[in-house]
């Protein structure tokens, strides 16, 4: 004979007061979450924008030594979306190159990303002095770095349609480039910065509430 299983009335369920606890519990969890979480994916987004610029200025670099002619790196916003360009044939436009024969290497910004000129109220100036072992003051306005033939960063002149000399940076007394950058977001912008060395050494820099620049 078949034993049939007796579902009795001591077995329980959840409450409907339970379950509205535990999705109160749970909202206000991630309502808590929600800053930091978003904090950190601008903070990502920030930090791989900086990285392809660093690496599309280390291309500018190499270009500029291989052809043996300055090269220059813009910046360049379109349809509210930020670029970054090398300007292979120094027309100050994103194309297809010099004479159409090489495609110029462009960076995308990821969403919210941009380069800000003289910033009104960064959280902290990055501190030349003790990060970089010597005063680096901020560069001017446009994005327009240049290297000469020698891989040596310069300060381009566009007086011209094309690029027709390249001034030391050392020279003119601002001893390198420094930009800085942002992600906006609803709770709270992330910076960041890109430094140049007379020398040519690329380095990405962002900040943190808690440890300044790094």
């Amino acid at each position: 004979m078949k034993m049939r299983r007796q579902y009795g009335a001591g077995q329980k369920g959840f409450s409907m007061v339970e379950l509205m606890i535990v999705i109160v519990i749970i909202l206000v969890i991630s309502a808590m979450a929600m800053p930091n979480l978003s904090r950190g994916i601008t903070m990502i987004r920030l930090r791989g924008s900086l990285g392809g610029v660093a690496g599309l200025l280390q291309k500018t670099r190499i270009e500029a030594v291989r052809t043996n002619r300055i090269m220059v790196a813009r910046y360049k916003v379109v349809d509210s979306v930020a670029f970054a360009y090398l300007d292979l044939n120094q027309n100050n436009a994103i194309d297809g190159g010099a004479s159409g024969q090489n495609a110029e290497t462009v960076i995308q910004f990821g969403q919210g990303a941009q380069y800000v000129p003289k910033p009104a109220s960064p959280p902290q100036g990055l501190d030349g002095t003790k990060l970089l072992g010597y005063d680096q003051k901020e560069s001017d306005a446009p994005f327009n770095v240049g290297f000469s033939q020698r891989g040596i960063p310069c300060k381009p002149d566009s007086s011209t349609s094309t690029v027709a000399s390249c001034q030391p940076t050392y020279v003119s007394g601002v001893g390198g480039y420094l930009y800085y950058f942002k992600a906006a977001s609803v709770f709270g912008d992330r910076w960041g910065a890109i430094t140049i060395t007379p020398a040519g050494r690329i380095r990405v820099w962002t900040y943190s509430d808690s440890a300044g620049w790094n």
